[in-house]
C-alpha cells in the first residue's frame, strides 16, 4: 500500500485479514506527488509516482530497492495518468497532449519502452483525468479552457449593476463580485469534454471511439470506468455532484447523477474492491467534508482543511 504525504510518499506492507490488519512501513520515497498521481501497476509490483514535472518508477520494495525515471519536462505540466489493465501501456495527460509509452515486460526490463505522443481531435482543454477501460481503451476528460468560458460577442458576460462606480465605497467586495448576474445575452459555453479512445497495436494514431461534453463542471478531474456496468463516472474535486454516462455501441450517453452532501467534496475515486463490487453497483469515493472558515473568499480545494472519510457511493 502506497501512501501519499505532503512531503512524500511512504511504501507499507499489509499482511493479515480486515478488520485485524497488520501494517509495515517499507520504503519512503521524497517526491510531491500531484493529486491522483499515485499509481500502481495493475499486475506488477511498480509503484509509478506523477510530480508536476517528473514521471519516476519504484519497485522491489523490500529488497534491493529499485526505481527508474522519464527525464524531466521542462516546459510542460503533468496533470493525470493510468495503467492500461494489463500493465503493458502508461499513459500521460500533460497540456492538451497524450504521452503513451508501451512495454513488452515493464516487470523485467522498465528502461526498454517504446514512447508515443498523440493530441486529441477536437479537445480544446488541457486533459485533466484518464481511466483504463481495456488493455487498449482509455477514458479521457479535458477541461473547459478559460479563455473560452467568457467569449465575448459584443456583450459582456455578467451584467454590471448600473450605479456600481457610485456605490463601490459602501458595497463589500462580497456583495458586489461574487453576486454578479450572468447576462443572457453572453455566449458562456461549457466544452468540459468525455472520450473514449482506443489505441491500435502498431502504435499508430489512436482512434477516438466516442465523445460527449460534460455539462456544468469546468474541469473534470476524478474519473472511473466500471466494466461491469460500461459506465463511466466523471466528477471534480470542487464540485458535490458526480455525471454518470453509459458506454453503449461505441456512444457516450448521460445516464444520470449522483450527489455528495453541499459541505463535502470528492478528494478521490476508485473502483469498489471485488469483495464489493458482486454486490453492489457504485463507486468508492475519499470525501472531504469542509471545516467552518471565517474567510470572506471560500477556500481553494488545495488550501482547505477537509475532514477525510471513505464511503461507496451507489448508482
Amino acid at each position: 500500500m502506497a501512501a501519499v504525504h505532503q512531503q512524500n510518499v511512504t511504501v507499507w506492507r499489509v499482511t493479515g485479514t480486515a478488520p485485524r490488519l497488520n501494517f509495515k512501513q517499507m520504503r519512503k520515497i521524497n517526491v510531491q506527488v500531484i493529486p491522483q498521481g499515485c499509481l500502481w501497476n495493475p499486475v506488477c509490483d511498480v509503484l509509478c509516482l506523477l510530480s508536476r514535472q517528473q514521471c519516476s518508477f519504484y519497485f522491489r520494495h523490500t529488497q534491493n530497492r529499485g526505481s527508474f525515471a522519464f527525464p524531466s519536462l521542462e516546459k510542460e505540466k503533468i496533470s493525470c495518468g493510468c495503467w492500461s489493465q494489463d500493465g503493458r501501456r502508461l499513459v500521460l495527460g500533460v497540456g492538451a497532449a497524450l504521452l503513451i509509452y508501451t512495454w513488452a515486460d515493464v516487470d523485467s526490463n522498465i528502461s526498454d519502452f517504446v514512447p508515443a505522443a498523440w493530441c486529441i481531435p477536437g479537445a480544446l482543454g488541457s486533459i485533466t483525468a484518464l481511466s483504463s477501460a481495456s488493455s487498449s481503451t482509455f477514458v479521457c476528460a479535458s477541461d473547459q479552457p478559460l479563455e473560452r468560458l467568457c467569449k465575448k460577442k459584443d456583450v459582456d458576460a455578467f451584467l454590471l449593476p448600473a450605479d456600481l462606480k457610485e456605490t463601490c465605497d459602501s458595497l463589500s467586495i462580497k456583495d458586489s463580485l461574487l453576486h454578479l448576474q450572468q447576462n443572457p445575452k453572453a455566449d458562456m459555453q461549457d466544452t468540459a469534454m468525455l472520450h473514449v479512445l482506443k489505441l491500435p497495436p502498431d502504435m499508430r494514431d489512436p482512434l477516438v471511439v466516442a465523445k460527449v461534453a460534460i455539462a456544468n463542471m469546468l474541469s473534470p478531474d476524478l474519473l472511473c470506468f466500471q466494466s461491469e456496468s460500461q459506465c463511466v463516472v466523471v466528477g471534480s474535486n470542487t464540485q458535490s455532484q458526480f455525471q454518470i454516462f453509459a458506454l453503449l455501441d461505441n456512444h457516450l450517453v448521460p445516464a444520470g447523477h449522483m450527489s455528495l452532501a453541499k459541505d463535502e467534496k470528492p478528494k478521490g475515486m476508485c473502483n469498489l474492491p471485488a469483495a464489493l463490487a458482486s454486490n453492489a453497483v457504485g463507486v468508492l469515493v475519499l470525501v472531504g467534508t469542509a471545516k467552518p472558515t471565517d474567510a470572506t473568499f471560500p477556500s481553494s480545494s488545495s488550501l482547505a482543511h477537509f475532514t477525510l472519510s471513505l464511503t461507496v457511493l451507489p448508482y
